[in-house]
């Protein structure tokens, strides 16, 4: 049976976004291509679907199809991770049944996203996926609107102490540096403490602060993975300064996909010639202008020098 170890839960898990054909069905041949990026930049692990995948625009069919496209394409070099997120405890369930059944390795999930819970629905949510699922379970802690709850540590911590599989966090709330600080803090107080890494999100900003403070790793969207494994592995060889200067090269990017979102990672992933088109079902992202343009140019100009993957 598949399944994270504890062990693997290090490094980058880079995030597949969801390649679309001109008519906005899923073009699975690229999702392949994607894939096979990931695995050609050393990443630790993909994740799919999730909200850099537009999972909110995917129907049920297409997100299980994803995860065993994923799975298939990965065939081995890397941990799978299926997003499993859901409107209630009983979608979740049937979505982490079919995950483990095309194969995924482990489950992420975000709390309920469109009528939201309180802290004891949100607990059983995520038991009702501990009870279904044969693999770990990463807790989202995302608190962006419109899909986000924002969990407290504690509350974080009660659902691994209850459940068979929860182990893991994935941690990008505001303040998300200091809440693995916080959490990693309050788990080694417990006796019943199941907790076995948290890493962050916010598409690496802050990788270097998370490793410093004791995170597993960092979950980004996956278009610049090569240089985010670089980074990594560089604070992992305790070399802090070079890893910063690194940092610092691709924060323009960053920041300008944490205003694009979906139209960034994919207008980069084809720029590098890793999918033919950059389409999009996102409702809430604003399209490039001709300004934008012009500033990704500049952007992927200073950047390109550190691919590894041409």
């Amino acid at each position: 049976m598949p399944g994270l170890t504890i062990d693997a839960y290090r490094g980058i898990f880079a995030i597949l976004p969801t390649p679309f054909n001109k008519d906005l069905s899923v073009d699975y041949g690229a999702l392949e291509s994607i894939v096979d990026f990931c695995a050609a930049c050393g990443v630790h692990g993909v994740v799919t679907p999730a909200n850099a995948s537009e999972q909110p625009m995917l129907m049920d069919e297409e997100r299980y199809k994803i995860i065993e496209t994923a799975v298939a394409r990965a065939a081995g070099r890397m941990p799978v991770v299926a997003g499993v997120t859901a409107a209630n405890a009983y979608i979740a369930e049937k979505l982490t049944r079919q995950a483990c059944g095309a194969g995924a390795d482990a489950l992420m999930a975000m709390p309920p996203y469109i009528v939201k819970a309180g802290p004891s629905a949100i607990k059983e949510y995520y038991l009702a996926i501990d009870g279904a699922a044969g693999v770990p379970v990463i807790i989202q802690n995302y608190g962006g609107p419109p899909v986000g709850t924002p969990m407290s540590p504690q509350l974080m911590l009660d659902i691994c102490a209850a459940s068979e599989r929860v182990w893991f966090i994935k941690e990008e709330c505001q303040f998300s540096s200091q809440l693995i600080t916080e959490t990693l803090k309050l788990a080694k107080q417990r006796p019943d403490n199941k907790l076995a890494g948290i890493m962050g999100g916010k598409a690496g900003k802050f990788i270097i602060e998370e490793h410093i403070r004791g995170s597993a790793g960092n979950m980004p969207a996956c278009e610049i993975s090569d240089v985010h494994v670089k980074i990594w592995n560089l604070c992992v060889e305790g070399k802090f300064a070079e890893a910063q200067v690194m940092l610092d090269i691709v924060q323009p990017l960053l920041n300008f996909e944490s205003i694009y979102g979906s139209f960034c990672y994919k207008e980069v992933l084809r720029r590098r010639g890793v999918i033919p088109a950059a389409y999009s079902r996102s409702v809430g992202d604003p399209h490039f202008d001709e300004y934008d343009i012009k500033e990704l140019d500049r952007i992927m100009e200073a950047i390109t020098p550190l691919f590894d993957v041409k």
